[in-house]
């Protein structure tokens, strides 16, 4: 009896619920535990892939079972699942133990991937000696903010095997191998009045090297007609090269590639009392990380004797291009949750269980901004330690906080979230 008092405390005081049932702070242990976690799982996530890649070993390591979308599923009341979809998308679910076919689910989304400049399928590009990747930009990013940064690619690799097929590998280069130049004062000396304006398509690609450094390290171009070199006329030797040796196999291996440009500076927490996480693609990864955590939480310590819906978390590719692919929130798997297209006698069942369903969308939505206050999101905007984490209402596809909340969603950026992932359990 001992123990179970003990875990009630615990998700009781984690959950910033006290022992008369009013709403309390967690801890600054709870707290600073939670944000490492976070900051580990950003440095690892450099890409949709890398994401999707922990976000799996999360589940894992908390018992789920993965699924296949190739055969049938024989799913249980009590069981932990989960499956992948395009190495970028993963959708996490929990039957309750008095769950039944046709039963309602609370589900949490959010989105694995990021703003960031993407490799072009020929990146291959020369000017004045030097050469220089070939980028496109992916969703709405801040472009000014990656000049002057310490660059590096990562994502996915299809390799060609000695039978001649194709298997996927992730890869990631640690080193700052790219750079994208800022122009100097001398050269634009309207820059601080008229703006930082650049041209995505002439002036953001970064520079991987100088042509004679490449030359004399043995990367000279090669053209021919051999399928296997046909890569090299798409991209410079130097870049196959160095992502060979990151995959331990030879150039001539690589087929293709889906690569982001990323900065190699690592996610830290900062901050003059240590309250700041200072890092990228804090959307929505910070909001994928919650919802995995608060839901692998709320199974360990709630358990699933008395729950009768199913839990669901799904994090998908391609938000920030319009959510309109076979892996992201328009489409299957989220249109027909997987659990009632795979159990749920048809059609009664499915269309039961998706009439009752309990949807949060977590999300990063800036309200304050100290250096530019007249930009507030909300006209009182609470202090960031109560109004980081919202609920977007839906009524009008603003990111505000619900009406219906009385109280403060978060009580912190972290905690916040992984509370109110956990209230829709």
């Amino acid at each position: 009896m001992g123990a179970d008092n003990s875990a009630h405390r615990t998700f009781k005081a984690r959950s910033g619920e006290n022992d008369s049932g009013e709403t309390s702070l967690p801890s600054t242990e709870d707290d600073t535990n939670v944000a490492n976690e976070l900051v580990d799982y950003l440095n690892k996530s450099w890409t949709q892939f890398h994401a999707t890649e922990e976000s799996c070993k999360l589940l894992l390591d908390a018992g789920f079972q993965k699924l296949s979308e190739r055969e049938e599923w024989a799913l249980e009341p009590g069981g932990k699942y989960f499956f992948t979809r395009n190495m970028s998308t993963v959708v996490a679910f929990v039957l309750g133990q008095k769950y039944e076919p046709g039963s309602g689910f609370n589900i949490v989304a959010a989105h694995t991937d990021s703003p960031c400049p993407k490799l072009k399928p020929i990146t291959a590009s020369t000017a004045a000696g030097f050469q220089k990747v070939g980028v496109q930009t992916y969703g709405g990013g801040l472009w000014h903010t990656w000049f002057d940064r310490d660059l590096s690619v990562a994502g996915r690799v299809l390799l060609r095997g000695e039978d001649g097929r194709l298997a996927h590998k992730l890869v990631r280069v640690d080193r700052p191998i790219l750079r994208i130049p800022t122009l100097a004062i001398h050269l634009d000396r309207t820059v601080n009045s008229d703006g930082f304006k650049i041209n995505t398509e002439t002036q953001f690609a970064p520079v991987l090297c100088t042509s004679i450094k490449a030359a004399l390290d043995g990367h000279s171009e090669k053209e021919d007609g051999d399928d296997k070199e046909s890569s090299k006329a798409q991209h410079h030797p130097l870049l196959l090269s160095i992502l060979a040796e990151e995959l331990d196999c030879q150039p001539a291996d690589i087929a293709e590639f889906e690569l982001n440009v990323c900065d190699t500076q690592p996610s830290v927490i900062g901050g003059a009392a240590n309250e700041f996480i200072f890092s990228g693609r804090l959307d929505n990864l910070c909001m994928s990380f919650c919802a995995l955590k608060a839901m692998i939480e709320a199974v360990e310590t709630r358990g699933l004797e008395d729950e009768s819906r199913a839990m669901m978390v799904a994090l998908f590719d391609h938000e920030e291009v319009g959510s309109d692919s076979a892996q992201v929130l328009a489409l299957p798997p989220f249109s027909r949750p997987p659990t009632s297209r795979r159990q749920a006698p048809p059609p009664q069942g499915c269309a039961h269980s998706v009439r009752f369903p309990l949807h949060a969308p977590p999300s990063r939505t800036p309200i304050t901004y100290p250096l530019h206050m007249r930009l507030r999101c909300i006209d009182k905007a609470r202090s960031c330690h109560l109004s980081s984490a919202c609920a977007p209402c839906l009524c009008n596809s603003r990111h505000l906080p619900h009406p219906s909340h009385r109280r403060p969603l978060a009580v912190c950026p972290l905690t916040g979230a992984c509370s109110l992932a956990r209230g829709v359990h």
